[in-house]
């Protein structure tokens, strides 16, 4: 993964992808590269890729409003049981984040976790760009780290 706000590497292909990519672009990239997705609602694209240099799947949701990436969401393709397990994985992806990111917003994360402390919550604003690494009790233990462009800025 170069840097989340610019690209996204999928390590399980060995191929970057823009984040200012079209919706077309990005799928002349997937098929070229023939790196299989799941386009059922023709706002979301769904790719399965290991990231971060580590030893696990994700599923990446690249959200789009007619030909522009608005939204990222990654998520883990399998969730243990084991909520120990659960923090654990969550804590060695906020270490890769960190060491891409730099520092995260401990204001917000002291914040977030004041008002529910089973709750994991992280966040990074560079250039433009909010990333959010969050582990929610919602129907069971979820990880998502969320990009996003803030208010105005196109990703």
């Amino acid at each position: 993964m170069k840097n989340l706000i610019n690209v996204i590497t999928l390590d399980s292909y060995g191929v970057d992808i823009s984040l200012s990519c079209s919706k077309t672009e990005m799928l002349d990239i997937l098929i070229e590269c023939d790196i299989p997705y799941d386009m059922s609602r023709n706002d979301c694209c769904i790719i399965n890729s290991k990231l971060l240099s580590m030893n696990c799947c994700f599923w990446i949701a690249l959200h789009f409003n007619f030909e522009d990436l608005t939204t990222v969401s990654i998520t883990p393709n399998e969730v243990p049981n084991d909520l120990k397990k659960v923090r654990l994985h969550y804590w060695e992806v906020q270490k890769k984040l960190k060491n891409i990111l730099g520092k995260v917003n401990q204001k917000k994360s002291i914040i977030m976790e004041f008002f529910d402390p089973n709750n994991l919550y992280n966040s990074w604003t560079v250039d433009g760009v909010c990333i959010e690494h969050k582990l929610n009790n919602r129907f069971g233990m979820e990880e998502i780290i969320s990009i996003r462009p803030i208010r105005g800025r196109r990703m």
